[in-house]
Formats: C-alpha cells, structure tokens, sequence
C-alpha cells in the first residue's frame, strides 16, 4: 500500500506542474532538448593511474563530484565508456544506485568516467547545466524518483526520463539559481557557525572535566 501510495504521488507531482518537461525527453526542434544516458553495464579492471572513473562514492563524498579515493580506467575502457555516455563541463549526474537521487553538476573541465549506477543528464543549452541541477535536487522531483527492486533498490533510467521539471525562460532560470545560491550560502554559514560552536563546546567541556579532577574547580574543605 506504502509503495502505490508513493507512485501516486509522483504521478500527480509529474502531471501537475505547469509548463513541465520530461527530464529525458523533447521535441527535436526543441532548444530545450535534454539527453539521458548511463554507461555501460562492465565493470572495468581498474589500473594504479589513468582515467577517473567516478561512481556513487564520488557523488556523496561533499557537496561536488570528489576526485579523491578514486579508481582509474585504462585509456581504451575509457573510451569505449565515452561511446554511451560522455561526461562534459555543464552536464549532470544522477545516482540511481545505492544512495538514490544525489544530483551533481559537472563544474570541472576534468576528463572522466562514469559507472552504470550514475546516469547523465545532457541540456543541449550548456546554460542550463545549473538550472537543471537545481530543479532536480528541489523536493517536488526528487519525489518522482521512485526507486523500485528488493534489497539494493534502483533508479530505472526509463522511469527517470519521465519525471518532470518546470521549465521557465531562461533569463527566469538565472534568476532562480542565483537566488538559491545566494540563499543557500546563508544556510552554509549557519552551518559553519554551528560547527565552530559545536567545537568550543567540547573544547570547554573537555576542559571542565580536566580542571575538576585537578581540583582546580572547587577548594578542598577541611
């Protein structure tokens, strides 16, 4: 019951918006027209250097794609990935398994690979790269991402093709972008002012206790 429950609602969130886009899918002489692809289902025998090859790990390491602890592909695996999915400056990952939904935007010249349990979202506006990062991360997508299957549970590449996003005027998806960034950065700092705080509170907590069992804390009574 839990799970029609959970597909009704991601029906009606991918019918209900106004001006919506499949994200894998739009008319060829759309300007709007976006790609989806994921690599091929080979695991590579990875070498000591050559090419990254990024999987979920590298998508949940922070709050971008991570380039450390990774594994590397030889130069002909790498190409024979980059036949069915081409990562490129602008275009965005998706993780369909194992930690499902997380969203990067490639904001990196670096030449990689990915693994079969990231998908590729390609805007043909390299434009658009953020906007679309943007409006996938927000609840009212991520709520259509149903993830199917017992056990380790998936993203289906034909099921992510049709979950929907608002498509406004370009000019409008800047205006959105960088109202979220300016917004976010606020929430960041908070963060950061929590964390420090956080610290000083063991720090001197830490130190109470030291300074108790010194019995610098209360004189002894004779």
């Amino acid at each position: 019951m839990a799970k029609a429950n959970t597909k009704s609602r991601s029906h009606r969130m991918r019918t209900n918006y106004r001006n919506c886009r499949k994200v894998g899918r739009g008319p060829a002489s759309s300007s709007y027209q976006r790609r989806l692809s994921m690599a091929f289902h080979k695991k590579p025998n990875y070498v000591p250097s050559g090419i990254p090859f990024v999987t979920v790990r590298n998508l949940t390491a922070g709050l971008g794609i991570s380039f450390e602890k990774l594994n590397y592909v030889t130069p002909d695996d790498h190409a024979e990935f980059l036949r069915r999915a081409n990562p490129e400056q602008g275009d965005i990952l998706v993780s369909k398994d194992g930690t499902l939904g997380v969203i990067r935007v490639i904001n990196t010249d670096v030449e990689f690979s990915i693994f079969v349990s990231v998908a590729l979202v390609k805007p043909v506006i390299r434009d658009m790269g953020s906007y679309f990062g943007t409006a996938l991360s927000s609840p009212q997508v991520q709520m259509q991402m149903v993830p199917k299957g017992s056990g380790l549970q998936h993203i289906h590449l034909e099921d992510l093709r049709e979950d929907c996003i608002p498509l406004p005027p370009l000019a409008e998806q800047k205006r959105i972008v960088a109202e979220v960034e300016r917004r976010l950065s606020v929430v960041e700092e908070l963060e950061s002012a929590i964390t420090a705080q956080r610290q000083r509170a063991a720090t001197l907590r830490q130190s109470i206790l030291h300074r108790a069992f010194e019995g610098k804390l209360t004189s002894v009574r004779q």
